[in-house]
């Protein structure tokens, strides 16, 4: 009982760092990144979808502070630890190799954009039904991106 405590906990944590990353409040995103990092401090180091999470989090607070080589390398491991955890199809690896495309179309690095959105696609098509249409989506997204 008390591992689902601490997982929602987490969960909670991360969901509203994102959150203050998205409205631009930095600084208190930095505090709960701090809190999250407490609290993973006390478990062990396996892999897990809120660590992941709360790493894809640091990741974009750095990009807004201008980190984005530090941010990539982040967010790679953050897409790693997120397939260690729940495999090739993991919906959190998915949103983070994105978030990757979008960020290596952002800094003109076509081929690299390339490879992360092929990753993410072909994970989001291998799963089938509805993640067929998001695939289409997200692809069309990525193209109008690329042409902004």
């Amino acid at each position: 009982m008390r591992t689902r405590v601490e997982n929602r906990f987490l969960r909670t944590r991360v969901m509203l760092a994102d959150t203050l990353e998205k409205l631009g409040r930095l600084a208190e995103c930095a505090r709960e990144l701090a809190i999250i990092d407490e609290t993973l401090a006390t478990r062990p180091s396996t892999p897990s979808i809120s660590r992941a999470r709360a790493t894809q989090v640091r990741a974009k607070l750095l990009i807004a502070q201008n980190g984005f080589e530090r941010a990539v390398a982040l967010l790679k491991q953050a897409a790693e630890e997120a397939v260690a955890v729940e495999g090739p199809q993991s919906s959190a690896a998915i949103d983070i190799r994105l978030l990757l495309a979008r960020l290596f179309l952002l800094r003109f690095l076509p081929e690299e954009a390339n490879a992360a959105k092929e990753a993410a696609l072909a994970a989001l098509r291998s799963t089938g039904g509805a993640a067929l249409v998001k695939a289409a989506l997200a692809e069309s997204q990525l193209t109008m991106n690329a042409y902004e």
